[in-house]
């Protein structure tokens, strides 16, 4: 070996453990939310290697969150020409393409992204919630019920499947799936309150009541929950107790129609 490509040798080791430095003190900015810095950090290793798809990725989610849609796109679809199997690329362009509200971009990109890793879970995930805006609700409970088989503790899929089997009038199944929400995570306002509305419209209402109560409790501003307790006072005839609640609610979304008719 000639002493020059030694030499070559050394220093690409070298800067390859330059990059990772700087790549692991990126996404600990990143993580702990110190936007600015990790971004800056994502800049220096793109003008060392410009071609780095882990630090054009990264950039791309930052992009995103910061609402600089057009790059972060931009940024993603370079990874991806690099890298055509970034299967997370794909799944965070999606991610940005429901941002900015195109869910049929959005959905091609998480379905391109389960492609490449059938057990992709947060791909799967997203999958659900891009099917679930498009109103193909029996194709996101495939999705959601796939995310579930692999993770069978994620509240969020379970919720959101839930939610679905409610707006189906599938109320057994959605009561199965928001009472397994509910006992992973029991400080989960938003699982109580969708909780109480399928028992509500099993006519459970007491209990309805009680899922209602837990929710307040955990946010004392939670329109939504306010708006379901009163229905279900109103169902038992509490129509003081109501009113109460629908003044409340108006308070908290002074835009709420559906209150005001209500409370009429």
């Amino acid at each position: 070996m000639s002493l020059a490509f030694k030499n070559q040798n050394i220093q690409r080791s070298e800067q390859k453990q330059k990059i990772q430095s700087l790549l692991e003190a990126a996404v600990e900015r990143h993580q702990n939310g110190n936007l600015a810095a990790a971004n800056m950090i994502y800049e220096e290793i793109r003008k060392i290697d410009p071609d780095n798809v882990v630090a054009l990725q990264l950039s791309g989610v930052l992009a995103c969150q910061v609402q600089q849609y057009e790059a972060s796109l931009s940024l993603f679809s370079r990874a991806i020409y690099l890298k055509p199997d970034y299967a997370e690329a794909y799944n965070n362009r999606g991610i940005t393409f429901k941002d900015m509200g195109q869910f049929d971009d959005a959905l091609a990109n998480y379905s391109k992204a389960v492609s490449l890793k059938p057990n992709y879970i947060d791909a799967l995930y997203n999958c659900g919630i891009a099917l679930q805006q498009l109103n193909r609700l029996d194709e996101a409970i495939v999705s959601y019920s796939k995310a579930i088989s692999l993770r069978p503790n994620y509240v969020k899929a379970l919720n959101n499947r839930g939610n679905i089997f409610k707006d189906l009038d599938r109320l057994d199944e959605a009561l199965e799936d928001l009472s397994k929400a509910v006992k992973l995570k029991p400080d989960d306002a938003v699982a109580l309150n969708n909780r109480g509305l399928v028992l509500r419209g099993l006519g459970r209402f007491e209990a309805a009541m009680s899922d209602s109560n837990a929710a307040i409790v955990l946010n004392e501003n939670f329109a939504e929950a306010f708006h379901n307790r009163a229905l279900v006072l109103k169902d038992l005839e509490c129509l003081e107790d109501a009113l109460v609640d629908f003044n409340k609610v108006i308070s908290l979304k002074p835009d709420d129609r559906e209150a005001y008719s209500n409370r009429a």
